[in-house]
């Protein structure tokens, strides 16, 4: 008679886990986008462009913050809860981007919560 024991491996190293018969729970992700402008007139075409984005599943909320001290910078926060454990730029994120570019620098990252 023979015992076959089996270990099993938390979260990434699961075999379970990858296979999709685990409860895996869901992650919260930070998408920053900011924006250095070059012109102080670009508030309400950007205000536009995040009002025109449909809502997304994971996509928690969107929101618009400007900096207190200079004029012309701006955060995009994209608030995400996935139970995708990949952590990237969605698309939505990327072709926002893209399409911020035409305002000035652009500096894109994601941040996960702990």
């Amino acid at each position: 008679m023979a015992f076959i024991l089996l270990y099993i491996l938390p979260g990434k190293y699961n075999y379970f886990y990858h296979m999709g018969m685990m409860n895996v729970p869901k992650i919260k992700l930070l998408e920053v986008i900011r924006i250095r402008s070059t012109s102080l007139n670009n508030d309400s075409a950007i205000k536009e462009l995040i009002d025109g984005i449909d809502k997304q599943a994971g996509l928690i909320d969107i929101k618009l913050y400007i900096h207190t001290s200079t004029p012309g910078d701006f955060s995009i926060n994209l608030n995400w809860q996935t139970d995708n454990h990949r952590i990237e730029k969605s698309e939505l994120g990327i072709n926002l981007s893209s399409r911020l570019k035409e305002f000035g620098m652009i500096d894109h990252a994601v941040w996960i919560e702990k």
